[in-house]
């Protein structure tokens, strides 16, 4: 019988009734934020007032809804940033307009929002940084010589399964989960290209490693970050999840170890090596993150302060490669990876911290 082609995609969409049940958990709880972060608020009574006015329930089915696209993205091919962006205008536009009934004046409508621009811009340089970097290690072919690494090793199939989610929980708190995920994913549709069994159970660990991981660092994840750039933990006090994070990833991983299919994949032939300003690449990127919890803990500087600069640094190493840039080499042109950024994420996330300064 012949083997139809695995595609995580589509088993996602056959279960629209999880993907419906993920975004209504994800409403709920920016909901929730945001209802409690206006309780320390001064204008608390307009949040009570809205919960139970016609357009506050209105506010809440724009919101729901545009969340609700997001999740159908996959069906719908409409970017996620557009419908969270439309989503937060429209919000705010009624906030607006019923907020005199209410006695929030125009000043406190300008803080509320200046507060959430603020959250945005800080968040917004310092995935900038992350996602400039990540886009030159990929041209320095980083990424694809640690997958002809992994590939060379001659590990059996149950063993890669075990290295790669080791490498994926202890790679995330660094490079943050959804980077962390595709790299690692990429690595393991090369190896598992001839058995989707374990293609299928190991990319279940990677997300399962990816989200773990993400949980001790701020660095790790969005939600960790935003928390660690305003103020609410201290950058030490994340390690202290550090050994439940790696029970909730090895818990899973145990189980699905069972499932992995027995035997060693075929060598691959192809050998990538590591482009000319690879390693200087990793070093400068080390350095910024460094500095990103240098400038936050001992200077009171906000920590996209140390990764702006590590950004310049990165500039001039760019510069220095394509001067001295020979036949084979990458062009490297720093502002190309800038646009190469992900700004459907970086737009998405407008409209949300919109949405959250509520």
């Amino acid at each position: 019988m012949q083997k139809r082609p695995m595609n995580a995609d589509s088993k996602m969409n056959e279960l629209p009734w999880l993907r419906l049940s993920v975004v209504t958990a994800l409403c709920i709880m920016l909901v929730t934020i945001s209802f409690g972060a206006l309780a320390i608020e001064p204008r608390a009574h307009l949040l009570a007032e809205l919960a139970t006015d016609p357009k506050g329930i209105f506010c809440l089915v724009v919101f729901l809804l545009s969340y609700v696209l997001v999740i159908s993205e996959e069906k719908t091919q409409l970017r996620k940033s557009k419908p969270v962006m439309l989503g937060a205008g429209i919000i705010w536009l009624v906030i607006a307009y019923a907020a005199p009934q209410y006695g929030v004046n125009k000043e406190q409508l300008h803080k509320a929002i200046n507060h959430g621009l603020d959250e945005y811009s800080s968040l917004l340089l310092f995935l900038l940084c992350a996602m400039t970097y990540i886009s030159v290690l990929n041209k320095t072919n980083v990424f694809a010589s640690m997958r002809s690494w992994l590939v060379s090793l001659g590990l059996s199939y149950g063993q890669l399964f075990w290295v790669t989610g080791l490498i994926t929980f202890f790679l995330s708190p660094i490079a943050d989960n959804l980077t962390t995920a595709l790299v690692m994913g990429s690595v393991v549709l090369a190896i598992g290209v001839h058995k989707p069994t374990f293609v299928s159970v190991t990319m279940v660990n990677i997300v399962c490693g990816t989200n773990a991981g993400g949980a001790f660092s701020p660095f790790g994840d969005i939600t960790t970050l935003m928390v660690w750039q305003s103020g609410q933990v201290e950058f030490s006090q994340f390690f202290s999840l550090f050994i439940p994070a790696l029970v909730t990833y090895l818990i899973p991983c145990l189980i699905m170890s069972f499932f992995v299919p027995s035997g060693v994949p075929m060598p691959m032939k192809e050998h990538t090596a590591m482009a000319r300003g690879g390693k200087r690449t990793i070093f400068l990127g080390l350095l910024s993150i460094t500095m990103a919890i240098t400038f936050e803990q001992f200077l009171g500087l906000p920590p996209f302060m140390g990764m702006m600069m590590g950004m310049s640094l990165l500039m001039f190493l760019t510069y220095h490669l394509r001067r001295t840039r020979v036949d084979g080499e990458p062009k490297y042109d720093i502002f190309e990876d800038v646009r190469s950024a992900e700004w459907d994420t970086l737009l998405f996330f407008f409209g949300s911290c919109l949405v959250l300064a509520l």
